[in-house]
């Protein structure tokens, strides 16, 4: 037997052995589960993250003419009624991090990978852990969203307080049980059918009953010029 033939089985199976070895290293490295990125592109797709950015396209229409009136309306609550998450504007809110109890829910806020996340343990000591992808309110409270199956954005049910730099249960004092409609992964906390209407405009629910499943839209997150005075095609011209 050839030394070149004896060889090659060795070279193949260091090959091998170094490709095992790295896909076990990649494998060791990855974040877990629960740090990766939240799967939003089903619920925030590309058209609705653009059509999201402040300032909204309407109201920059209005401001060739009415300056004043924009500048009012951009620092006002109804402009940041809802908006995407900005990581350099929530960060305060999530890092330190911070834990607490309330009713039958352990909480955690944190910040990992640049991802803004709400870990929650409940009393049976399953863990799930939400990403904050976008914010509703300005003061005195501002709320969380967090994307669900079937096209939902839920609001998680810990609040913070921009004044006091804390966070607080919405409930506090009155523990909601996991099958309560009120609970936070719930009905009751649903942003597409409990929230968007009133934070958004020109919203779409977009409910299908048959797949249980929404497939909202909207123009602009917060309350933007053409939610209240209408349609001003024929105004702007």
């Amino acid at each position: 037997m050839s030394f070149r033939s004896t060889l090659r089985p060795v070279l193949v199976i260091s090959v091998l052995g170094f490709l095992a070895l790295c896909g076990l290293v990649w494998f060791l490295v990855q974040p877990s589960e629960w740090e990766r990125k939240a799967p939003v592109a089903s619920v925030l797709p590309r058209s609705l993250m653009e059509a999201s950015v402040f300032p909204p396209d309407d109201s920059l229409t209005c401001r060739k003419c009415h300056e004043a009136e924009f500048a009012d309306w951009a620092g006002s609550q109804h402009a940041h009624a809802n908006r995407l998450v900005n990581f350099r504007q929530d960060l305060p809110a999530f890092r330190p991090s911070r834990t607490y109890h309330e009713g039958l829910l352990t909480t955690e806020v944190f910040e990992k990978w640049q991802q803004l996340l709400v870990r929650q343990t409940g009393p049976d000591g399953h863990t799930s852990t939400h990403q904050a992808v976008a914010v509703i309110g300005v003061a005195p409270l501002i709320q969380y969203l967090t994307p669900f199956p079937g096209g939902r954005l839920q609001v998680i049910n810990p609040a913070f307080d921009p004044k006091k730099k804390d966070w607080f249960d919405i409930y506090q004092g009155e523990p909601r049980q996991a099958h309560d409609w009120g609970f936070w992964k719930n009905q009751g906390m649903n942003w597409n059918s409990q929230c968007a209407y009133c934070h958004t405009t020109s919203f779409e629910k977009n409910y299908d009953v048959g797949t249980d499943a929404y497939s909202s839209t909207w123009k602009a997150m917060g309350i933007s010029c053409t939610q209240c005075h209408g349609k001003m095609e024929g105004h702007a011209a």
